[in-house]
């Protein structure tokens, strides 16, 4: 069978390149790093630690619904994290589940991160793009019924 991952790292580095470039037009230019085939954690300075608890919410820009949400972040090595995200839909139904996100390069002091989640057969996959510096979290996520944001501030630091 023939391995999708370097498929989804071209994917993933592609959509925040074009990202990127949408948003340094309006703000001049950004000097973005992505981090290419060849790199590998020993080859890259990791400017922030995003290990620890992150407090927020998520916000559906399909359907308008919101809610709280926490991520707890945990160092896999220099270039991956697996987090850990729990929140309420409606305010009052939990949910909970874990996602791997990938390093994929730098913007100034921002962390650029992408991964994606399976959910089930009625919720899909869930992929991720976004950044993270010393104190803020914001990811854009889209799955085949839904896309929103989730926006996260560092908590007890």
């Amino acid at each position: 069978m023939f391995d999708q991952q370097p498929l989804r790292r071209i994917f993933l580095l592609a959509s925040l390149l074009l990202a990127s470039v949408c948003q340094s037009g309006a703000a001049g230019t950004a000097e973005v790093r992505l981090l290419g085939a060849s790199d590998t954690a020993f080859d890259v300075a990791q400017p922030q630690h995003l290990g620890g608890l992150w407090r927020g919410r998520w916000t559906s820009l399909t359907t308008g619904h919101k809610g709280p949400m926490n991520a707890q972040f945990c160092p896999i090595d220099p270039l991956t994290y697996r987090v850990d995200f729990s929140g309420r839909f409606f305010g009052l139904i939990p949910f909970r589940y874990t996602a791997t996100l990938h390093v994929t390069g730098y913007d100034g002091d921002r962390v650029l991160l992408a991964g994606s989640h399976y959910l089930g057969r009625l919720f899909g996959t869930f992929h991720f793009t976004g950044w993270a510096d010393e104190c803020h979290f914001v990811a854009n996520y889209f799955s085949k019924q839904d896309r929103g944001q989730f926006v996260m501030t560092r908590s007890g630091r």
